[in-house]
């Protein structure tokens, strides 16, 4: 038997030759009934054929949001374009209705990167929140402000608050790497 992939797929007589060893295979493995020959003939022959091609996928139509996407960011909200359900944010609401990501949603939408899935001013207010109380900056500020560390190698450290030069002291604030003041 000749191989599909060594035959030329434009060619008809190398169509019609594999076509005629298949379906003469098929014949002698299976009963079929003599009018139904020509129909087995012909869905080999469309699938031989079709081999070449690639599959045409069906054109997804464009799709309809609920609300026009210029509206589905307002100032206290933001709307899903699937379904039009409002709200403070949409991750969670995106996660459990649709079961998308945000990067699927926007993909789907064709919206980009920077398009807010959280209302701007519930992020203004959490931003102003976490500023008042100090979050996102580290655990201890230095309580001087001019003071400087530099490491010079493992253990030994400068420190412009100890006067140049590391001596461990009873309730010394410094941070050090390798050594805890006593």
């Amino acid at each position: 038997m000749k191989s599909i992939a060594s035959a030329s797929i434009r060619d008809g007589s190398a169509i019609k030759e594999q076509v005629a060893e298949i379906v003469a295979a098929y014949l002698h493995k299976n009963a079929v009934a003599s009018n139904d020959i020509a129909a087995v003939i012909t869905e080999v022959y469309q699938s031989l054929a079709a081999l070449g091609r690639s599959p045409i996928e069906p054109s997804e139509e464009p799709r309809k949001p609920a609300v026009p996407i210029r509206r589905s960011v307002a100032d206290e909200f933001v709307t899903c374009l699937e379904c039009g359900a409002r709200g403070v944010t949409l991750r969670r609401h995106l996660n459990i209705a649709h079961s998308l990501t945000p990067d699927e949603y926007r993909h789907r939408w064709r919206l980009p990167a920077s398009h807010p899935l959280i209302a701007p001013n519930y992020t203004a207010r959490r931003s102003e929140f976490a500023k008042a109380h100090g979050l996102g900056e580290r655990r201890k500020r230095r309580r001087q402000e001019g003071r400087e560390t530099r490491i010079l190698s493992f253990g030994e450290v400068i420190d412009a608050g100890h006067g140049g030069r590391f001596q461990p002291q009873s309730g010394c604030e410094c941070r050090l790497l390798s050594a805890i003041c006593d």
